[in-house]
């Protein structure tokens, strides 16, 4: 069954191939929608270039094995060692939704502080101001923030806060405090 569905999957392709190019150097020829005509050529040429067909059946492939079989494709989740990775000192809020901001910020200053980063840079945007308000209400109550401030024009200005940390203290446990 499979080689059948691969068959078909290739007759489709190079159907579609031999319709970009042939419609496409007409409409190009045929001085009718040349931009059309260029478009397809486009298509044509990027189906001949790229099989996209390559990369749907690889990722089908890896979903329809057993478990068991998926040895040579995938560790297990177990056994696989965790990459610590040191947090800069940048959040950018801008890919997150507003419910996130309080955990993001606590686990970041937690993870900053234990970097023995001292000086960060959130980014919260300027839009209408609600985010950077939250963000600086959550900076005032926090323990480990001596001070916090717009930054510096050429680093976001007030789209932006810098928060000064307090070094991390002796005995203080691994966890963020939220």
């Amino acid at each position: 069954m499979e080689i059948t569905n691969r068959r078909l999957l290739q007759f489709c392709r190079w159907l579609l191939i031999l319709v970009c190019f042939s419609g496409g150097g007409f409409l190009l020829l045929g001085g009718k929608s040349k931009g059309f005509g260029i478009l397809l050529l486009l298509i044509g040429l990027w189906f001949v270039l790229d099989n996209p067909l390559d990369n749907f059946e690889n990722s089908r492939t890896l979903s329809n094995l057993d478990p068991g079989s998926r040895e040579g494709f995938e560790e297990d989740a177990s056994q696989v060692e965790p990459v610590l990775i040191k947090p800069g000192d940048t959040l950018d809020l801008h890919l997150f939704s507003p419910k996130e901001v309080p955990s993001l910020l606590d686990e970041f200053l937690h993870l900053s502080q234990n970097a023995d980063i001292r000086r960060v840079n959130i980014i919260h945007g300027k839009g209408t101001g609600a985010l950077r308000l939250r963000v600086r209400n959550l900076l005032a109550r926090d323990s480990r923030v001596v001070t916090f401030y717009d930054a510096p024009t050429k680093s976001g200005g007030w789209g932006a806060t810098l928060a000064e940390l307090k070094p991390p203290q002796e005995g203080e446990d691994d966890e963020p405090s939220g």
